[in-house]
């Protein structure tokens, strides 16, 4: 009987799978780009233009970012997983440091999840803090890393209301994985 929760987290878990809270609050990669092509369709309805080919083309896409959460979010995994999966045979078979290996790991657990809110950014901390640390205080990485703990704080309720945390996310994930192909090709060298 105590083990009688733990049967049911396979359940819980696919259900959460296909779970995409679209509310302003939420701050997934999958909600911004739908909130993105929802505001760009319902710009184009209010202002009755005739529609250019370049505006047809700008509606679809938008469309599509509004309407297909789970072909995005399967995308975004593939993504992440794949950049995992490159990192860790670098770090394994090129001999590198784990650290850059660990960066990219919660970078990409924290950027992934269909749902997810402003205090899920927190997770950001910890790898930011190892880079900034690894780097033996860097002044590039470092102001790289302030910078987008400073969008963290203001991005939210200004400029593109969450978007541009995950694009300083994915930019540092393959910041860091380019770093490690480098070394990698430096070291065959």
């Amino acid at each position: 009987m105590v083990f009688l929760p733990v049967l049911e987290y396979p359940s819980v878990f696919q259900w959460l799978t296909i779970q995409f809270p679209m509310g302003a609050n939420s701050q997934s990669l999958v909600s911004k780009l739908a909130a993105i092509g929802n505001t760009i369709r319902s710009n184009d309805i209010i202002t009755g233009l005739h529609l250019t080919v370049l505006q047809k083309l700008i509606l679809s896409f938008s469309s599509f970012l509004s309407s297909n959460h789970l072909a995005i979010q399967r995308i975004l995994t593939i993504y992440i997983l794949m950049v995992i999966v490159v990192s860790g045979l670098l770090t394994r078979y090129g001999e590198q440091p784990r650290e850059p290996m660990f960066m990219i790991t919660t970078l990409g657990m924290m950027l992934s999840p269909n749902v997810m809110w402003y205090h899920h950014y927190v997770f950001m901390l910890f790898p930011i803090l190892i880079w900034m640390g690894w780097s033996r205080l860097n002044w590039r990485v470092v102001t790289w890393c302030l910078v987008g703990l400073l969008i963290v704080q203001i991005d939210r309720r200004w400029w593109t209301y969450g978007l541009l945390i995950h694009v300083f996310g994915h930019l540092s994930l393959l910041s860091i994985l380019l770093w490690q192909l480098r070394a990698f090709y430096s070291r065959q060298k």
